[in-house]
């Protein structure tokens, strides 16, 4: 098992005082004895900026801190350890994309009263691997169950990065067919349980075969790549997306109706074709190998085809059907040539003639909506903004510009 090598204890003024013997770093001075760095912080601040600083592979939280003010952090936060979390949560520099931001934790418990420790630890139940051990333990003990905590903690970001990658696709970091048709259903479901509005948008790249056919394939994956960004780029929190194909992507938006989902329909066109422009200079044309490809004669002209349809909560009976209306929608797009968004429900107007693409959300007619449950009172409802759109004049990085981190 792995040996810790930065042991971070979390203790309090009134541990020196308790029958924890003499002082905190007496406890661990025979830890340092076998090569453990053992750092004390005496206050959830120090505690935060160490964790925010150094890689902390155990925090060790001494019965002092666990009991400190009832087992309540300052400022009646809560408990130390979720006090301690929150504080992590909040503070610079941190990676809040990760599902665990504390390191793990070992609660050293008081044989008299171990209660108090063991609420500590159940309360870090989703938040962080965590142990507990009597404070008269000896240091083999201590350094047994934080090597044990270590490899625990190990083997969990080992089983969340196989299921991340069992999910997502490698290329764009979006989700992959499977798991998408569970979030569709799911999305499906609880719209049509609570009368909510779903949208269902599906995005193909037009002409990327041939793309493949005059570059080589890196320039394909390279243009997925930033395809799959652009489609990142548009999704609120609740939004879900994922790549279906080769160069096929899908979006879900809950609580977006028609009107707002063309806009994001016409925001998608216009970034595809931002994208536009001569490949990075270390790509190869057909050329020579080796030679460069000359830019300025191998522009790619990238845009899409986009098909959505919308569903309120009752008017679409299975999840099967809003995506063969979606891919219906797609299809139309495609057969007009592509670069254009394209509505389901407008694929054919009641006059019996063919609607023009949705390129402007204004080809929409707006919704209405009732004041106060008096039918008699609809008034027109205003096209919504999607509380993180940006300006309409927002630019994505085109593809000359943008770089690989």
């Amino acid at each position: 098992m792995p040996c810790p090598k930065r042991l971070l204890v979390l203790s309090a003024p009134d541990d020196a005082e308790a029958p924890f013997p003499t002082a905190v770093r007496d406890v661990f001075r025979p830890l340092e004895a076998l090569g453990v760095h053992v750092v004390i912080a005496e206050s959830l601040d120090d505690a935060v900026q160490e964790i925010s600083e150094h890689a902390v592979d155990v925090l060790v939280v001494t019965p002092g801190a666990v009991n400190s003010g009832a087992g309540r952090g300052p400022n009646h936060e809560g408990p130390t350890l979720k006090a301690l979390a929150r504080r992590l949560e909040r503070a610079p520099g941190l990676d809040l994309s990760a599902p665990r931001s504390l390191p793990p934790v070992l609660v050293v418990a008081d044989p008299v009263d171990p209660i108090p420790a063991v609420v500590a630890g159940r309360c870090l139940l989703d938040t962080a691997a965590w142990d507990i051990v009597r404070r008269d333990a000896p240091p083999e003990e201590l350094l047994l169950r934080a090597e044990h905590l270590i490899a625990q903690a190990e083997s969990s970001a080992e089983l969340s990065r196989v299921r991340y990658q069992a999910s997502h696709d490698d290329r764009t970091g979006l989700l992959r067919p499977g798991p998408f048709d569970e979030r569709l259903r799911a999305h499906f479901s609880a719209a049509g349980r609570h009368r909510l509005e779903l949208a269902l948008v599906l995005v193909d790249l037009d002409r990327f075969g041939e793309v493949n056919k005059r570059y080589d394939h890196t320039v394909g994956d390279e243009l997925i790549a930033r395809a799959g960004s652009v489609i990142r780029m548009s999704l609120r929190a609740e939004d879900v997306g994922a790549r279906i194909g080769g160069d096929e992507f899908a979006l879900i938006l809950p609580y977006t109706h028609k009107v707002a989902a063309a806009r994001v329909v016409s925001r998608l066109t216009g970034r595809f074709r931002a994208l536009s422009g001569p490949p990075p200079r270390h790509f190869r044309g057909p050329g020579a190998p080796g030679e460069s490809m000359p830019s300025e004669t191998n522009s790619i002209a990238v845009s899409a085809s986009l098909g959505f349809e919308t569903f309120d909560g009752f008017d679409i009976d299975t999840p099967d059907e809003l995506r063969r209306r979606a891919e219906k929608a797609l299809n139309t797009a495609k057969s007009r040539g592509g670069n254009q968004g394209v509505y389901y429900r407008n694929i054919q107007s009641p006059e019996g003639r063919e609607d023009q693409p949705v390129s402007d959300p204004g080809l929409l007619r707006p919704q209405t909506r009732s004041t106060d449950g008096d039918p008699s009172r609809e008034e027109s409802a205003p096209p919504s903004r999607r509380a993180d759109d940006p300006p309409a004049d927002t630019p994505f990085v085109p593809w000359r510009q943008e770089r690989r981190g």
